[in-house]
């Protein structure tokens, strides 16, 4: 969690909370749907980033991933999401960056709790510390241009 005043950053928070916890969890429940293995990680985030819950051909794991993406969200993302409202409480706009802003029914949840989500969720944080640098630049050095 990142709280910027004027361009500053003025907390930086990290919680070990990312979408591959999430994962994980979907891969130990699915076993009664893949002859009692787990899933496999790469295979799990492969459908979730392409927006569905269709695991193959024959397996579909979207009631386990309703039940863990609930149980992860109320495990580590509640408190997060809490601590952020209070901010917008105060004003503040608040955004969600990550891939895991595209999860299937995810983005609807965050919007309805009141977070902008950017067109690009996934590279939006790259393209902020970016801009961010080229400003620095040019304050620092006048003369001298940075090519990408």
């Amino acid at each position: 969690m990142h709280s910027y005043n004027q361009g500053q950053r003025e907390v930086h928070t990290a919680y070990p909370i990312g979408v591959e916890v999430l994962i994980d969890d979907i891969s130990q429940k699915m076993k009664h749907l893949n002859g009692g293995k787990i899933g496999d990680l790469s295979k799990i985030r492969f459908c979730l980033e392409m927006g569905h819950t269709k695991y193959s051909r024959d397996i579909d794991i979207k009631d386990v991933y309703t039940a863990c993406l609930k149980d992860w969200y109320e495990k580590y993302l509640k408190k997060v999401v809490n601590l952020t409202l209070d901010a917008k409480h105060q004003g503040d706009e608040i955004w969600a960056l990550g891939g895991g802003c595209l999860l299937p029914g995810f983005k609807k949840l965050l919007e309805k709790n009141g977070f902008k989500i950017l067109d690009n969720p996934v590279e939006a944080n790259v393209f902020g510390l970016l801009s961010i640098a080229k400003t620095i630049m040019n304050k620092n050095s006048p003369a001298t241009s940075l090519k990408l």
